[in-house]
């Protein structure tokens, strides 16, 4: 079944209250949106946004506003901000600030509200690419109406398909005992005769450890998935450098 029309329907999430202690949260927060498709034979103008008889729920959309322009005027950290929330909010904002490419200039990376699509999921059944298309190039808008904010950007990290994955866990390990190792000198809980705290493994040790991303490094690029990567650089995503995170100016839609 192909639809000509769709409306979007926010789920509400989990109830939060606001915290006077922790209004950082406030500025990268979750959203999910159900997609509804209008058959060709439903007139829109009879359709009740809960009436499933009349529409068929075709999708969803799911992922965070990043308000980034509050995050960098209250001084806030915006990778310690994302970790906080989501390993992959924390991956997709330290691979766009990579030396190469408009978002290490600071001052324009943090002008825009972002927002890091974690997922568009249609249906196969009813799974087109001119309806993919169309949800995409609205995303804007359908954000704006229901969460009143207007993303400047839009950013997408594909799943990579199965692969060897044994370098990976193998680097993992040395720095889980690298950071290991370096905790019992920092605090005094080895046998060495050396009372000189230090650290024994490199910043890109740290960040793997703490589960951070290691800048240069993604997946293999016979990972992607192709199929997938068509239709989002279909629609104008373009991957930055070789991070395997997708981007698109909302304006450039």
């Amino acid at each position: 079944m192909k639809f000509e029309s769709f409306f979007t329907l926010s789920k509400s999430e989990e109830k939060r209250y606001f915290d006077c202690d922790d209004y950082e949260s406030n500025m990268i927060f979750p959203c999910n949106i159900d997609i509804y498709g209008i058959p060709n034979d439903v007139d829109e103008e009879t359709i009740m946004y809960d009436d499933s008889e009349c529409a068929l729920k075709i999708g969803n959309i799911s992922g965070y506003m990043i308000l980034a322009k509050d995050i960098e005027d209250r001084g806030i950290d915006i990778h310690d901000l994302c970790d906080s929330i989501d390993a992959d909010l924390e991956f997709v904002c330290s691979a766009l600030q990579e030396e190469g490419g408009p978002a290490e200039k600071e001052e324009i990376f943090y002008d825009y509200n972002m927002f890091y699509i974690h997922e568009i999921e249609i249906d196969n059944k009813y799974m087109t690419k001119e309806l993919f298309s169309k949800i995409v190039s609205e995303l804007p808008e359908i954000l704006l109406y229901h969460y009143h904010v207007y993303p400047e950007m839009l950013i997408y990290y594909p799943v990579p398909l199965e692969y060897d994955r044994r370098m990976d866990e193998l680097q993992q390990r040395i720095a889980e005992a690298a950071l290991s190792e370096s905790l019992k000198h920092l605090y005094g809980d080895d046998e060495t005769d050396d009372d000189t705290p230090h650290l024994v493994m490199s910043p890109d040790q740290l960040n793997r450890a703490m589960g951070k991303r290691v800048q240069g490094e993604s997946y293999p690029e016979s990972a992607k998935d192709k199929p997938l990567w068509e239709m989002y650089e279909s629609n104008g995503f373009k991957e930055w450098l070789n991070t395997r995170v997708l981007y698109n100016f909302c304006y450039e839609l």
